[in-house]
């Protein structure tokens, strides 16, 4: 935290450090509270420097654009090169499974539509934004077939039966859907609590934070965390003020995604021999395929 405090002072002789708090860090960052107004977010590895540039060249150009508020960071470099990112502090607390189920109905349906909403500005915008700032697209074709290639590198007992049966069916129809296409949307790519932030007292989106993981890709993968992490009634509200008319087929891609994503986290515990782990995945692989297909036999 000191090397920090020693850099903001050599960098920034305009912010009058008076107090520097631990936040919290994830595998990306170390993130700090600086005078509780400013973010300050330091890189772990290279590949989190890098993420740090994309997102101070993207959000600048995102943040006049959509009605919910972004970080707009920039970055200060020390001599030996070292990069941090400072931004305000976007405040609100983490939007929980658990803070969303305790509003009341209405307030519940208006958070999750208001949300669907912001990913439809966000998705509506020119990919030209993303593409300046260093990001490409994403090929999900290539990312299922490297996952196909993965399962069949375990031994068949890894998954149900009927799970590993509706896993190829899963495979099948999102390669149909790549064949069909989609348009390319920017996606932050990891809507999840943690970056959802929320007035508690007024219930309302203040902030959607962590841009890290801003790709070029399918839509529909920005929705799999409201599935996972909020469930499928958040997520049905969501689509409907995302797109109505089209909500069948995003969920049904939704829940595509979510399980490929769900089966590279279930093959990584395999490999790593987190057996607890492991049967827990299968748990969730079980219950996708359900919403997706139906029961096992359906």
């Amino acid at each position: 935290m000191k090397h920090v405090a020693d850099l903001l002072r050599a960098r920034r002789p305009d912010l009058e450090i008076r107090s520097l708090e631990p936040l919290g860090e994830g595998d990306f960052h170390r993130a700090y509270l600086l005078n509780a107004r400013w973010v300050v977010r330091v890189p772990k590895h290279e590949q989190a420097a890098r993420a740090l540039a994309s997102e101070a060249c993207l959000l600048p150009r995102l943040a006049p654009l959509l009605t919910i508020t972004v970080p707009v960071p920039a970055l200060v470099t020390g001599e030996a090169g070292e990069t941090l990112a400072l931004h305000e502090y976007v405040r609100g607390a983490a939007l929980t499974r658990e803070l969303w189920h305790g509003m009341p109905e209405p307030e519940r349906i208006r958070v999750a539509a208001r949300l669907g909403a912001f990913l439809r500005e966000l998705h509506g915008l020119d990919t030209d934004l993303a593409r300046r700032c260093g990001l490409a697209p994403v090929d999900h074709g290539a990312d299922m077939d490297r996952l196909q290639l993965r399962l069949a590198d375990r031994p068949a007992s890894l998954l149900p039966d009927f799970v590993r049966r509706g896993l190829e069916r899963c495979f099948a129809d999102s390669m149909a859907g790549a064949a069909a296409g989609y348009a390319p949307a920017l996606l932050h790519a990891d809507v999840s609590p943690e970056h959802v932030r929320v007035d508690t007292d007024r219930l309302e989106i203040t902030g959607v934070i962590d841009w890290g993981d801003a790709r070029i890709g399918d839509p529909a993968r920005d929705f799999i965390f409201l599935y996972e992490d909020w469930g499928g009634d958040f997520l049905e509200h969501a689509l409907e003020a995302y797109d109505a008319g089209a909500r069948d087929d995003l969920r049904s891609r939704v829940l595509r995604h979510y399980l490929a994503d769900q089966l590279e986290w279930t093959l990584t515990a395999a490999e790593q021999d987190r057996h607890r782990d492991v049967e827990h995945g299968v748990a969730l692989l079980a219950a996708g395929l359900a919403d997706l297909h139906g029961p096992p036999g359906a």
